[in-house]
């Protein structure tokens, strides 16, 4: 919502410096900075919320940003995918359909957060 208000050039409705400290707080807050972490758990990465080196959160996050990048490259196993670091054991059957789906997303969402980067 913050790129969209920042684009559209809004004012007046909310102060959008006060609105992007918060968020530059909230994403260092929110981001898993412990990288071991991120082979075994659902955790959240820097991708979720910095989509290239242009967004004005790269700066702040750049190391760990950057990490991810080389993360994602080593971590693509022989079938082009990545693996799945959580499950439904309690979902056997919805977890068989949902794993192929994540790994869809996460297969299109990987190779465009490195392609962003290498721009």
């Amino acid at each position: 919502m913050y790129a969209y208000l920042k684009e559209a050039n809004v004012r007046g409705l909310l102060d959008l410096g006060e609105y992007s400290a918060l968020l530059h707080g909230q994403i260092r807050q929110m981001i898993t900075y412990d990288t071991e972490k991120w082979k075994t758990d659902y955790v959240c990465k820097p991708s979720l919320f910095i989509g290239s080196k242009a967004s004005e959160f790269y700066p702040d996050n750049r190391a760990v940003a950057d990490y991810e990048c080389a993360f994602i490259r080593s971590a693509q196993e022989a079938d082009g995918t990545w693996a799945i670091t959580w499950s439904w054991p309690e979902y056997p059957e919805e977890w068989s359909i949902s794993k192929n789906w994540w790994k869809s997303d996460w297969i299109i969402k990987s190779v465009k957060y490195v392609k962003a980067f290498e721009a």
